[in-house]
């Protein structure tokens, strides 16, 4: 019978054999960390270029009057103890906090996003979560507008859709008697009334336009019972569907300046969702390809605009137009209830 403290006879050459072995994190490129962080700078400028940060943790702390463009996606970014800043991010895909900061304006586009002991704010914000403020004064937020040359794959690759942003359903966690905390920025109220790009020394063809934005435009509107509402659906088409989506609402910013995009969504739809939805038996077998994009739009007349603009789409694009005022009220409320139920609150 074997014992079972006896120790294997190991050579010289099984010893150097061990040493040898290779592991998946001994081959993972070093990361120096002082290349993902900006700090001290004062009355300057700072650029991060696409590739430079490339999905990497970022870290801002420290600066004063300065201008910083990190044009790049970031894994999660912190921003600490600024005063006077614009910041100018793409997308993160995890969380960008704010601590200890005033007197900035930031253009900011994340999965979280959360502020705290911060005053005297302007964000102009995409947010695929609820956004958080704590201890904090005096902030006021806008629809992220912003474009660059490669931001589309940027926020993909933070594995964010352009048309989930819960920019204007902000959480107070500190919220005082009689005062507000935040606000929302004047409806059209852009970017370019508080940060300048510099030129584009970099070729990059930056924008701080609403109709150049990735991000689809929408205003801070409550849905009230008034009737002039179009609810549009664009089923899964192989990615067609995003690009049919955003020529509609590029025709109503361009053509229908009295019409809104009110909000959204690109979520996946359950057959028994779009049945509650009262879908037909087509559209029940649309929504099982892929996740669908809901979108809401107000305005005079809007949904006989929109009913126009179906011809410009293929057959195959899948489009669903709400026409029956009288379960449209229950289609978008049953459509948002699904997609509050994708994020995190």
């Amino acid at each position: 019978m074997g014992c079972l403290f006896h120790k294997s006879k190991r050579t010289k050459h099984t010893i150097e054999n061990d040493t040898k072995k290779e592991y998946s994190w001994d081959k993972r490129e070093a990361v120096n960390v002082d290349d993902f962080t900006i700090e001290n700078l004062e009355d300057s400028e700072k650029w991060k270029l696409p590739g430079c940060v490339n999905g990497q943790q970022l870290v801002i702390q420290n600066c004063k009057n300065s201008t910083i463009y990190v044009l790049d996606h970031v894994n999660t970014i912190t921003i600490d103890d600024c005063v006077g800043c614009k910041l100018i991010l793409g997308p993160v895909k995890g969380s960008t906090f704010l601590r200890d900061c005033k007197d900035c304006i930031c253009l900011v586009a994340s999965g979280q996003f959360r502020i705290r002991d911060s005053r005297n704010l302007i964000i102009f914000l995409y947010c695929a979560t609820q956004p958080i403020i704590e201890s904090s004064s005096a902030i006021l937020f806008g629809c992220y507008q912003l474009f660059y040359s490669g931001i589309k794959e940027h926020f993909k690759n933070a594995e964010l859709s352009v048309f989930n942003n819960y920019w204007n359903s902000v959480h107070d966690f500190t919220p005082v008697d009689g005062e507000c905390n935040w606000g929302i920025l004047p409806e059209n109220t852009t970017p370019f009334q508080y940060i300048s790009t510099g030129g584009d020394q970099f070729c990059l063809g930056i924008s701080l336009s609403l109709i150049d934005s990735v991000v689809p435009y929408t205003t801070y509107t409550k849905i009230s019972d008034e009737p002039d509402y179009c609810f549009v659906i664009y089923f899964f088409n192989n990615g067609e569907e995003e690009n049919f989506a955003r020529s509609l609402i590029d025709k109503i910013y361009t053509e229908r300046v009295d019409c809104r995009l009110i909000w959204s969504k690109q979520i996946q739809l359950e057959p028994q969702e779009a049945l509650n939805m009262l879908l037909s038996d087509t559209n029940l077998e649309n929504v099982k390809k892929g996740p669908v994009i809901g979108l809401l739009f107000s305005g005079p007349n809007v949904d006989g605009f929109c009913k126009q603009n179906e011809l410009a789409c293929s057959a195959d694009s899948m489009m669903y137009i709400s026409d029956d005022k009288s379960i449209l009220r229950k289609q978008i409320n049953v459509f948002l209830n699904i997609s509050n139920m994708h994020i995190s609150f």
